[in-house]
Order: C-alpha cells, then structure tokens, then sequence
C-alpha cells in the first residue's frame, strides 16, 4: 500500500509539472513515469481525478463527460488498466493516463 501511495504522489507531481508550452520538453520523464505506473492507472485515476468517478465505478460503460458534462458521452478505453486512455464523444481521445489527467478537471 506504501509504494501504491508513492507512486501515485509521483504521478502527481509528474502530472503538475507537465509545460503547458507544447515547444518546451517536458520537465518529467513520462517514459519513465508510464512504466512505474505499469497497469495502475485506475488508481492513480482515482486518487487525482475525481471527476473520473463515473467512469470509475462504471468501467466499459458510456458515463458522463468530465469536461463537458451531458448524459452519456465518455468511456475509458478496454485497456484502460495498462495505458490509462479514455474518450469523450465531445473532446476526442486521449490515447494515455497523461493527456487523460491533462483534460480532467481537478474536482
């Protein structure tokens, strides 16, 4: 339980220091962040994203949007475990547990 806490305190702090300058490298190295998540992403969903919580208790089926709210228009993706990716009919896809926190809001 100690590491699982570790590891997603990491991921936040990975997440808070992405540049929002898409020229800028990123200050983190994500490779390195993705494989110390491995296929925890749920929990480090449910630990900075609780807008997520739909999803979260509902997985494979279509909840609403984080962003855009409405009835029934996002879903994490079938692998959601290993790469941490959802879609949102409105927003698009996020193919990573990265551009997934990128797009959630924090509350």
């Amino acid at each position: 339980m100690a590491e699982k806490c570790k590891t997603i305190r990491r991921a936040a702090t990975a997440v808070a220091i992405l540049p929002q300058d898409k020229h800028r490298p990123p200050l983190f190295d994500i490779k390195a962040l993705k494989k110390r998540i491995g296929s925890r992403w749920l929990d480090v969903h449910e630990a900075l994203a609780p807008s997520l919580t739909d999803a979260l208790r509902n997985p494979g089926e279509h909840v609403p949007c984080p962003v855009q709210g409405g009835d029934d228009g996002f879903r994490f993706f079938d692998d959601v475990e290993v790469t941490g990716g959802g879609i949102c009919n409105t927003c698009g896809p996020r193919s990573d547990g990265i551009a997934l926190l990128q797009l959630s809001p924090a509350s």
